[in-house]
């Protein structure tokens, strides 16, 4: 048989849990009065796609920032979305060829170039990806898919790819 200090014990306690619930509910019971939730501030994209090639060390590249700041500015411009890939290994053109092709093969309508290993092997690849704009940062040569990005002086790297991005992506 159960004592009757049990009993109270246990009496109690169902009496805190439930009353414990209780505040708990009436705490986060939705009140009519509550502000309306902001808006969701989603971004939304357009289906190109713009990519660069950096050589390994990425974006600690003092000319890959840049770019890709204005990669970032022709994306707000355009709605395109924009990503990039660093090379991996020798600083290479033949180890920045594979990358530059699985940018090319993934969608990307313009890809931009930075550094010398990746300009050469764009150079080289640009011809195999007839759907692709190609464009160099530092870069010199010209084709039907391959285009430099000229800039006139430090700081003008960021206005000049922008400008080059979204007239590739334009075209």
């Amino acid at each position: 048989m159960i004592d009757q200090g049990r009993r109270y014990r246990w009496a109690t306690a169902a009496a805190v849990v439930l009353a414990l619930g209780a505040t708990a509910l009436v705490v986060r019971w939705p009140s009519s009065s509550a502000a309306p939730k902001a808006a969701t501030r989603a971004r939304t994209y357009s289906r190109k796609q713009a990519c660069m090639l950096t050589g390994p060390t990425g974006l600690a590249d003092q000319h890959a920032a840049a770019a890709w700041a204005g990669m970032r500015e022709a994306s707000t411009e355009s709605a395109a979305q924009v990503r990039y890939l660093s090379a991996t290994g020798p600083d290479t053109p033949g180890s920045a060829g594979p990358f530059l092709a699985s940018l090319a093969v993934s969608g990307c309508q313009v890809i931009l170039a930075v550094g010398a290993a990746p300009t050469q092997a764009a150079e080289k690849v640009a011809e195999q990806f007839p759907k692709v704009e190609f464009l160099t940062v530092d870069g010199s040569a010209t084709g039907k898919r391959l285009a430099p990005v000229s800039y006139s002086s430090t700081g003008g790297e960021r206005a000049a790819v922008a400008a080059a991005v979204e007239s590739a992506l334009a075209s």
